[in-house]
């Protein structure tokens, strides 16, 4: 009865917060993703992380921005809350692997006077945690549920893949780079890389032995996503996107070998499958090269790749020197929650000829950003949990973890030279719990036995 009583009472917050700061559409919106998630759970998370890409923001007082994301994710919490008030029976792996870190921001917060920054920020940090935690205790039940996951990447991947072409009849805001639904090109790179090598993995190792027609539909979108995912990945033309694909793919083919995929018993499965991923890969970059819409877009990676690839090391350099001064500052906990621009002007760090304000967002290094903002007790709390995460793929005998290795390769080699957090918090931390959900179930499928 508590329990619900405190459902209750937070439903209401999300709700009426909601069409409080959004137009009548958004709230509606939200009553019908929340409807959609008690309903059908698996459905409406899906739904969710479909969605999250097109953001809605509205600013507060004190420069403090919200994101109707945010709201979405809290009202599908709430209606699973109601749905399966059995809380203490739930796998809450994802927030203790996540408590120390945001221990660490709560405590690097203490030096921060203003508050009302402070805790839109901490609220920002929780998203993932609990994104991962709802996709761990939803999709854990094994296919039937699994196959929403593989519909959702799919759908996202497409849906992404086709705007980035649709974007290169006129150039943006960004020139030829497309962007999608995202602010900024690096930002549908990183996602694209993430969401890619993902579906590439989990496309490898699912079973092909019948489920229902829908998998075999889901697994079709999936295999499809990934190839508009490595299109878009192209048109995004983000170096550190395409660098930690290229690691994604390498930890993926290296996990595959490892697992014997390529010697078991289905053998000629798995070598058709990988000369099918290798050809079209080399089909799809012939296509980008070659057709004339794409020449543009083709014209700019090269130049990225090529000629202006010393110039971004040099500037990527400029950032880090940036990110080492602000942590300097304040080693211990950071210079606090929403610092990081104030600070980093304060050093004097545009004397550097290589940076200016426009491109001040972050260091580029999610570990300096870490540190910078919340100190070493915030990068130890996110290392912590990055072992905890790639432990627990580890030990899993589910071939599923293989996507959970590509996936943190993707995402650690990608946050070296950028910061896909938390601009990409919720859109993570439902990978991790998908992935972690897959995992878990140990005997879930016979996927590397799959008949031909």
């Amino acid at each position: 009865m508590i329990v619900r009583s405190a459902v209750a009472v937070a439903g209401l917050l999300v709700f009426g917060s909601t069409f409080a700061f959004f137009p009548p559409l958004a709230g509606l919106a939200l009553l019908a993703f929340s409807a959609a998630t008690y309903w059908r759970p698996e459905v409406g998370l899906s739904l969710v992380f479909l969605v999250v890409p097109f953001e809605l923001v509205r600013p507060l007082p004190g420069d403090v921005f919200v994101s109707f994301s945010e709201f979405m994710l809290a009202g599908s919490a709430v209606a699973f809350f109601w749905r399966r008030p059995d809380w203490l029976d739930w796998d809450w792996r994802p927030l203790i692997w996540w408590t120390p870190f945001l221990g660490a921001i709560l405590l690097s917060g203490l030096i921060n006077i203003e508050w009302y920054k402070v805790l839109p920020h901490v609220l920002r940090n929780c998203e993932l945690a609990l994104m991962a935690v709802l996709a761990l205790n939803v999709y854990r039940s094994g296919s039937g549920r699994r196959r929403w996951v593989h519909l959702a990447a799919g759908a996202a991947l497409l849906f992404q893949g086709l705007l980035a072409v649709v974007q290169q009849l006129s150039e943006g805001a960004f020139g030829t780079r497309a962007v999608g639904t995202f602010s900024n090109p690096n930002q549908m790179g990183g996602f694209m890389a993430l969401a890619t090598v993902t579906a590439l993995a989990l496309w490898l190792v699912t079973q092909d032995a019948a489920k229902g027609e829908l998998m075999v539909h889901a697994k079709r979108v999936l295999g499809l996503g990934a190839l508009a995912g490595l299109l878009g990945l192209l048109l995004s033309a983000s170096r550190s996107a395409l660098a930690s694909a290229s690691g994604g793919a390498l930890v993926t083919l290296a996990g595959l070998w490892r697992v014997g995929l390529a010697q078991s018993a289905s053998k000629r499965l798995g070598l058709r499958r990988i000369v099918l991923v290798l050809t079209s890969l080399l089909l799809l970059t012939v296509v980008f090269a070659q057709l004339p819409l794409f020449q543009p877009a083709y014209r700019t990676l090269s130049e990225r790749v090529g000629p202006g690839l010393y110039a971004a090391a040099e500037k990527r350099l400029s950032f880090f020197e940036a990110g080492f001064k602000v942590w300097s500052s304040n080693p211990l906990l950071g210079v606090g929650p929403g610092r990081w621009r104030e600070e980093a002007l304060a050093h004097d760090v545009l004397a550097d000829p290589a940076l200016d304000e426009s491109i001040l967002a972050h260091p580029h290094n999610l570990l300096l950003q870490v540190g910078a903002l919340f100190g070493l007790l915030g990068v130890l709390g996110l290392l912590y949990a990055g072992v905890r995460y790639a432990l627990f793929f580890r030990v899993s005998s589910s071939p599923f973890a293989l996507a959970g290795w590509a996936f943190l390769a993707v995402f650690v080699v990608n946050n070296l030279a950028d910061s896909l957090y938390p601009s990409l918090a919720v859109e993570t931390g439902w990978f991790l719990g998908a992935l972690a959900a897959f995992a878990a179930n140990r005997h879930a499928d016979a996927a590397l036995h799959s008949q031909a």
